[in-house]
Protein backbone atom coordinates (compact mmCIF):
# COMPACT_ATOMS: atom_id res chain seq x y z
CA UNK A 1 0.00 0.00 0.00
CA UNK A 2 1.35 3.42 -0.98
CA UNK A 3 1.64 6.03 1.78
CA UNK A 4 -0.28 9.29 1.59
CA UNK A 5 2.29 12.08 1.22
CA UNK A 6 1.22 15.65 1.93
CA UNK A 7 4.13 17.35 0.27
CA UNK A 8 7.36 18.70 1.64
CA UNK A 9 7.17 20.16 5.14
CA UNK A 10 10.74 21.13 6.03
CA UNK A 11 14.10 21.73 4.37
CA UNK A 12 17.18 22.12 6.59
CA UNK A 13 20.41 23.41 5.08
CA UNK A 14 23.88 22.83 6.60
CA UNK A 15 25.23 26.23 7.66
CA UNK A 16 28.75 26.08 9.15
CA UNK A 17 28.85 29.90 8.99
CA UNK A 18 25.48 30.41 10.64
CA UNK A 19 25.67 34.20 10.85
CA UNK A 20 26.43 34.57 7.14
CA UNK A 21 23.74 32.07 6.16
CA UNK A 22 21.18 33.77 8.39
CA UNK A 23 22.02 37.19 6.93
CA UNK A 24 21.65 35.89 3.37
CA UNK A 25 18.35 34.08 3.95
CA UNK A 26 16.88 36.96 5.95
CA UNK A 27 17.66 39.36 3.11
CA UNK A 28 16.46 36.92 0.45
CA UNK A 29 13.20 36.05 2.20
CA UNK A 30 12.57 39.56 3.48
CA UNK A 31 11.65 38.16 6.88
CA UNK A 32 13.32 37.53 10.22
CA UNK A 33 13.61 33.96 11.52
CA UNK A 34 10.88 32.88 13.93
CA UNK A 35 13.44 30.78 15.84
CA UNK A 36 16.97 32.10 16.24
CA UNK A 37 19.44 30.22 18.44
CA UNK A 38 23.16 29.41 18.07
CA UNK A 39 22.30 25.75 17.40
CA UNK A 40 19.46 26.29 14.87
CA UNK A 41 17.73 29.06 12.90
CA UNK A 42 14.24 28.51 11.50
CA UNK A 43 12.08 30.50 9.07
CA UNK A 44 8.37 30.15 8.37
CA UNK A 45 8.04 30.31 4.60
CA UNK A 46 4.39 30.21 3.54
CA UNK A 47 3.65 27.65 6.22
CA UNK A 48 6.77 25.57 5.54
CA UNK A 49 9.95 25.30 7.62
CA UNK A 50 13.31 26.44 6.26
CA UNK A 51 16.06 25.63 8.73
CA UNK A 52 19.77 26.39 9.07
CA UNK A 53 21.90 23.89 10.99
CA UNK A 54 25.44 24.97 12.00
CA UNK A 55 26.49 21.41 12.85
CA UNK A 56 25.29 20.03 9.52
CA UNK A 57 27.84 18.70 7.03
CA UNK A 58 27.69 20.57 3.67
CA UNK A 59 28.86 17.47 1.82
CA UNK A 60 25.72 15.63 2.99
CA UNK A 61 23.40 18.18 1.44
CA UNK A 62 20.06 19.42 2.72
CA UNK A 63 17.63 17.43 4.85
CA UNK A 64 14.12 17.31 3.41
CA UNK A 65 11.06 16.26 5.41
CA UNK A 66 7.78 14.91 3.97
CA UNK A 67 4.47 15.14 5.78
CA UNK A 68 2.47 11.94 6.20
CA UNK A 69 -0.67 10.92 8.10
CA UNK A 70 0.90 7.87 9.65
CA UNK A 71 4.67 7.67 10.13
CA UNK A 72 4.59 4.00 11.11
CA UNK A 73 2.39 3.15 8.11
CA UNK A 74 4.61 5.08 5.69
CA UNK A 75 7.69 3.34 7.07
CA UNK A 76 5.95 -0.02 6.77
CA UNK A 77 5.12 0.72 3.13
CA UNK A 78 8.75 1.67 2.45
CA UNK A 79 9.91 -1.51 4.14
CA UNK A 80 7.59 -3.59 1.98
CA UNK A 81 9.05 -1.81 -1.05
CA UNK A 82 12.56 -2.95 -0.17
CA UNK A 83 13.90 -0.81 2.66
CA UNK A 84 15.05 -2.43 5.90
CA UNK A 85 13.76 -1.28 9.26
CA UNK A 86 16.58 -1.14 11.79
CA UNK A 87 15.17 0.72 14.80
CA UNK A 88 12.38 2.89 16.14
CA UNK A 89 11.30 6.49 15.47
CA UNK A 90 12.43 9.56 17.32
CA UNK A 91 9.51 10.81 19.39
CA UNK A 92 8.99 14.11 21.14
CA UNK A 93 5.68 14.11 23.00
CA UNK A 94 3.12 11.44 23.92
CA UNK A 95 2.13 8.82 21.36
CA UNK A 96 0.48 5.42 21.26
CA UNK A 97 2.01 2.77 19.05
CA UNK A 98 -0.35 3.64 16.20
CA UNK A 99 -0.40 7.43 16.43
CA UNK A 100 1.63 9.75 14.27
CA UNK A 101 0.67 13.02 15.87
CA UNK A 102 -0.44 14.33 19.24
CA UNK A 103 -0.88 17.66 20.92
CA UNK A 104 2.51 19.09 21.66
CA UNK A 105 4.54 16.29 20.05
CA UNK A 106 5.91 14.85 16.85
CA UNK A 107 7.28 11.59 15.50
CA UNK A 108 10.03 11.32 12.92
CA UNK A 109 11.54 8.49 10.93
CA UNK A 110 13.60 8.09 7.71
CA UNK A 111 13.76 5.70 4.79
CA UNK A 112 16.23 5.32 1.93
CA UNK A 113 15.24 4.47 -1.64
CA UNK A 114 17.04 2.24 -4.12
CA UNK A 115 18.84 5.23 -5.63
CA UNK A 116 20.78 6.25 -2.55
CA UNK A 117 18.49 9.08 -1.52
CA UNK A 118 17.02 9.80 1.90
CA UNK A 119 13.36 10.55 2.51
CA UNK A 120 12.48 11.92 5.94
CA UNK A 121 8.93 11.27 7.13
CA UNK A 122 8.96 13.90 9.83
CA UNK A 123 12.14 12.18 10.92
CA UNK A 124 15.80 12.49 11.71
CA UNK A 125 17.79 9.86 9.93
CA UNK A 126 20.12 8.83 7.19
CA UNK A 127 21.95 10.92 4.66
CA UNK A 128 22.48 10.13 1.01
CA UNK A 129 25.88 8.60 1.81
CA UNK A 130 24.37 5.75 3.85
CA UNK A 131 23.21 2.39 2.42
CA UNK A 132 20.46 2.89 -0.12
CA UNK A 133 17.99 0.32 1.22
CA UNK A 134 18.15 1.16 4.88
CA UNK A 135 15.73 2.68 7.32
CA UNK A 136 17.56 4.84 9.83
CA UNK A 137 15.94 6.30 12.92
CA UNK A 138 17.31 7.53 16.23
CA UNK A 139 15.79 7.16 19.64
CA UNK A 140 16.66 8.34 23.15
CA UNK A 141 16.45 5.87 26.01
CA UNK A 142 17.13 6.21 29.71
CA UNK A 143 20.16 4.04 30.50
CA UNK A 144 18.59 2.42 33.56
CA UNK A 145 15.70 1.16 31.43
CA UNK A 146 18.07 -0.59 29.01
CA UNK A 147 20.62 -2.45 31.17
CA UNK A 148 21.26 -4.72 28.19
CA UNK A 149 23.12 -1.81 26.55
CA UNK A 150 25.58 -1.28 29.40
CA UNK A 151 28.45 -3.27 27.88
CA UNK A 152 27.94 -1.78 24.43
CA UNK A 153 27.86 1.76 25.82
CA UNK A 154 30.98 1.12 27.89
CA UNK A 155 32.84 -0.15 24.85
CA UNK A 156 31.66 2.74 22.67
CA UNK A 157 32.65 5.48 25.11
CA UNK A 158 35.60 4.23 27.14
CA UNK A 159 38.13 4.95 24.41
CA UNK A 160 37.05 8.60 24.53
CA UNK A 161 38.68 9.16 27.92
CA UNK A 162 42.28 8.75 29.11
CA UNK A 163 42.83 5.87 31.52
CA UNK A 164 43.76 8.10 34.46
CA UNK A 165 40.28 9.66 34.40
CA UNK A 166 38.85 6.37 35.66
CA UNK A 167 40.95 6.58 38.83
CA UNK A 168 39.31 9.67 40.31
CA UNK A 169 38.44 8.67 43.91
CA UNK A 170 35.52 11.10 44.14
CA UNK A 171 33.95 9.62 41.04
CA UNK A 172 34.35 6.10 42.44
CA UNK A 173 32.76 7.17 45.72
CA UNK A 174 29.69 8.84 44.23
CA UNK A 175 28.91 7.07 40.95
CA UNK A 176 26.73 4.38 42.54
CA UNK A 177 24.48 6.81 44.44
CA UNK A 178 24.31 9.05 41.35
CA UNK A 179 22.97 6.10 39.35
CA UNK A 180 20.50 5.31 42.11
CA UNK A 181 19.25 8.84 42.77
CA UNK A 182 19.27 10.43 39.29
CA UNK A 183 18.64 7.77 36.60
CA UNK A 184 16.44 10.17 34.61
CA UNK A 185 19.49 12.25 33.73
CA UNK A 186 21.47 9.40 32.14
CA UNK A 187 20.54 8.91 28.49
CA UNK A 188 21.70 6.96 25.46
CA UNK A 189 21.06 7.81 21.82
CA UNK A 190 20.45 4.79 19.60
CA UNK A 191 20.76 4.70 15.84
CA UNK A 192 19.55 1.49 14.28
CA UNK A 193 19.54 -0.02 17.74
CA UNK A 194 23.23 0.82 18.14
CA UNK A 195 24.54 3.08 20.89
CA UNK A 196 26.00 6.10 19.08
CA UNK A 197 26.04 8.74 21.81
CA UNK A 198 25.14 9.32 25.42
CA UNK A 199 25.41 11.64 28.34
CA UNK A 200 24.50 12.17 31.95
CA UNK A 201 24.13 14.91 34.48
CA UNK A 202 23.31 15.57 38.11
CA UNK A 203 20.89 18.02 39.75
CA UNK A 204 22.47 20.38 42.27
CA UNK A 205 21.62 23.40 44.37
CA UNK A 206 23.24 26.52 42.87
CA UNK A 207 22.31 30.15 43.47
CA UNK A 208 23.41 31.33 40.02
CA UNK A 209 26.59 33.10 41.09
CA UNK A 210 30.16 32.25 40.13
CA UNK A 211 31.11 32.23 43.81
CA UNK A 212 28.64 29.39 44.48
CA UNK A 213 29.84 27.13 41.66
CA UNK A 214 31.07 23.70 42.81
CA UNK A 215 34.73 22.73 42.45
CA UNK A 216 34.19 21.37 38.96
CA UNK A 217 33.32 17.78 38.12
CA UNK A 218 34.13 16.29 41.52
CA UNK A 219 32.43 19.09 43.39
CA UNK A 220 29.25 18.87 41.34
CA UNK A 221 28.96 15.14 41.91
CA UNK A 222 29.52 15.46 45.64
CA UNK A 223 27.07 18.36 45.96
CA UNK A 224 24.39 16.45 44.04
CA UNK A 225 24.60 13.31 46.16
CA UNK A 226 25.01 15.04 49.52
CA UNK A 227 22.28 17.53 48.66
CA UNK A 228 19.88 14.73 47.76
CA UNK A 229 20.69 12.87 50.94
CA UNK A 230 20.21 16.05 52.97
CA UNK A 231 16.93 17.02 51.32
CA UNK A 232 18.33 20.17 49.70
CA UNK A 233 16.16 21.17 46.70
CA UNK A 234 18.04 21.20 43.40
CA UNK A 235 17.86 24.25 41.16
CA UNK A 236 20.34 23.32 38.44
CA UNK A 237 21.34 20.46 36.17
CA UNK A 238 25.08 20.01 35.68
CA UNK A 239 26.09 18.07 32.59
CA UNK A 240 28.80 15.64 33.69
CA UNK A 241 29.75 13.86 30.50
CA UNK A 242 28.69 13.67 26.87
CA UNK A 243 30.31 11.17 24.52
CA UNK A 244 29.91 10.20 20.88
CA UNK A 245 30.88 6.74 19.68
CA UNK A 246 33.73 6.02 17.30
CA UNK A 247 32.96 6.93 13.70
CA UNK A 248 29.91 8.97 14.68
CA UNK A 249 31.41 12.47 14.65
CA UNK A 250 30.16 15.43 12.58
CA UNK A 251 26.55 14.31 12.90
CA UNK A 252 25.54 16.74 15.62
CA UNK A 253 24.93 13.89 18.06
CA UNK A 254 26.56 15.59 21.05
CA UNK A 255 24.19 18.51 20.58
CA UNK A 256 21.23 16.12 20.44
CA UNK A 257 22.29 14.56 23.75
CA UNK A 258 22.75 17.95 25.44
CA UNK A 259 19.39 19.14 24.12
CA UNK A 260 17.70 16.02 25.52
CA UNK A 261 19.29 16.49 28.94
CA UNK A 262 18.44 20.18 28.92
CA UNK A 263 14.81 19.37 28.09
CA UNK A 264 14.64 16.97 31.02
CA UNK A 265 15.99 19.67 33.30
CA UNK A 266 13.35 22.14 32.14
CA UNK A 267 10.60 19.53 32.56
CA UNK A 268 11.81 18.94 36.11
CA UNK A 269 11.50 22.64 36.88
CA UNK A 270 15.23 23.33 37.20
CA UNK A 271 16.22 26.93 36.58
CA UNK A 272 19.78 26.51 35.32
CA UNK A 273 21.89 24.17 33.20
CA UNK A 274 25.68 24.29 33.56
CA UNK A 275 28.63 22.07 32.65
CA UNK A 276 32.27 21.63 33.78
CA UNK A 277 34.09 21.14 30.48
CA UNK A 278 37.30 19.34 29.50
CA UNK A 279 38.19 21.34 26.36
CA UNK A 280 39.31 19.13 23.49
CA UNK A 281 42.40 21.15 22.52
CA UNK A 282 43.58 22.01 26.03
CA UNK A 283 46.04 19.04 26.20
CA UNK A 284 48.01 20.79 23.44
CA UNK A 285 48.55 23.72 25.81
CA UNK A 286 49.20 22.10 29.20
CA UNK A 287 51.21 25.07 30.49
CA UNK A 288 48.48 27.59 29.72
CA UNK A 289 46.05 28.42 32.55
CA UNK A 290 42.45 27.48 31.75
CA UNK A 291 41.26 31.05 32.24
CA UNK A 292 43.67 32.20 29.53
CA UNK A 293 42.82 29.33 27.19
CA UNK A 294 39.12 30.13 27.53
CA UNK A 295 39.74 33.63 26.16
CA UNK A 296 41.29 32.43 22.89
CA UNK A 297 38.78 32.90 20.08
CA UNK A 298 38.48 32.64 16.32
CA UNK A 299 37.62 35.53 14.03
CA UNK A 300 33.91 34.75 14.45
CA UNK A 301 34.22 35.33 18.20
CA UNK A 302 33.74 31.70 19.16
CA UNK A 303 36.32 29.66 21.06
CA UNK A 304 39.20 28.02 19.23
CA UNK A 305 38.22 24.83 21.03
CA UNK A 306 35.61 22.66 19.27
CA UNK A 307 34.04 21.38 22.50
CA UNK A 308 33.63 24.84 24.00
CA UNK A 309 32.34 25.96 20.60
CA UNK A 310 29.73 23.19 20.53
CA UNK A 311 28.32 24.52 23.78
CA UNK A 312 28.47 28.13 22.60
CA UNK A 313 26.48 27.21 19.49
CA UNK A 314 23.77 25.94 21.80
CA UNK A 315 23.69 29.28 23.56
CA UNK A 316 26.10 28.56 26.41
CA UNK A 317 28.31 31.25 27.91
CA UNK A 318 31.61 30.85 29.74
CA UNK A 319 31.38 31.40 33.48
CA UNK A 320 34.79 30.68 35.02
CA UNK A 321 37.65 28.22 35.28
CA UNK A 322 37.40 25.58 37.99
CA UNK A 323 40.96 25.00 39.33
CA UNK A 324 40.24 21.63 41.01
CA UNK A 325 37.70 20.01 38.73
CA UNK A 326 39.20 16.55 39.29
CA UNK A 327 42.09 15.26 41.38
CA UNK A 328 43.79 11.92 40.65
CA UNK A 329 46.59 10.40 42.71
CA UNK A 330 48.48 7.14 42.40
CA UNK A 331 51.86 5.53 42.78
CA UNK A 332 54.56 6.19 40.21
CA UNK A 333 54.07 2.69 38.84
CA UNK A 334 50.33 3.27 38.49
CA UNK A 335 50.86 6.50 36.60
CA UNK A 336 53.35 4.77 34.32
CA UNK A 337 50.75 2.10 33.55
CA UNK A 338 47.94 4.65 33.06
CA UNK A 339 49.98 6.79 30.67
CA UNK A 340 52.34 4.27 29.03
CA UNK A 341 55.22 6.56 30.04
CA UNK A 342 58.31 6.34 32.24
CA UNK A 343 58.94 8.92 34.98
CA UNK A 344 62.63 8.57 35.88
CA UNK A 345 62.79 11.56 38.21
CA UNK A 346 60.57 13.87 40.20
CA UNK A 347 58.97 16.86 38.51
CA UNK A 348 56.07 18.01 36.37
CA UNK A 349 55.33 15.95 33.25
CA UNK A 350 53.29 16.57 30.12
CA UNK A 351 51.04 13.54 29.79
CA UNK A 352 48.89 12.63 26.75
CA UNK A 353 45.29 13.86 27.15
CA UNK A 354 46.00 15.67 30.43
CA UNK A 355 44.97 19.32 30.49
CA UNK A 356 47.87 20.25 32.75
CA UNK A 357 51.02 18.75 34.24
CA UNK A 358 51.20 15.58 36.33
CA UNK A 359 53.40 16.07 39.38
CA UNK A 360 55.64 13.06 40.07
CA UNK A 361 57.36 12.67 43.46
CA UNK A 362 59.62 9.64 43.36
CA UNK A 363 60.76 10.07 46.96
CA UNK A 364 57.16 9.66 48.15
CA UNK A 365 56.24 7.31 45.29
CA UNK A 366 53.27 9.44 44.28
CA UNK A 367 51.90 11.09 41.21
CA UNK A 368 49.26 13.81 41.49
CA UNK A 369 47.19 15.38 38.76
CA UNK A 370 44.92 18.33 39.54
CA UNK A 371 42.79 19.05 36.50
CA UNK A 372 41.39 22.48 35.73
CA UNK A 373 37.98 22.57 34.10
CA UNK A 374 35.82 25.30 32.62
CA UNK A 375 32.31 26.13 33.76
CA UNK A 376 29.79 27.14 31.09
CA UNK A 377 26.12 27.98 31.51
CA UNK A 378 23.36 26.91 29.11
CA UNK A 379 20.30 28.07 30.99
Amino acid sequence: MSPSLHGLRTVIYPAPDLDAAKAWWTAFLGAEPYFDQPFYVGYNVAGYELGLLPDGAPEDGALTYWGVDDVAGAVRAATEAGSTAVNVPIVDGEFSETQSHSAGGWMRQSVGDDFGLSHHLEVIGMTAKEPATSLCVMDFVTSSKRPDLEDEAGTAFRVKWPEFIFHDPISKQYLAPVAEYFPQYDVLLLDGGRVVAGGWGVPIAWDGTVADLPDGYDGAMARAVEGHQGGVPATTLSFMAVAVGNGETKRGLAGEVMAALRSRAVEAGLSHVIAPLRPTLKPRYPLTPMATFAEWTRQDGLSIDPWIRAHQRMGATILAACPRSMVMTGTVAEWESWTDMVFPESGGYVVPDALGLVDINRAEDTGTYIEEGLWVQHL
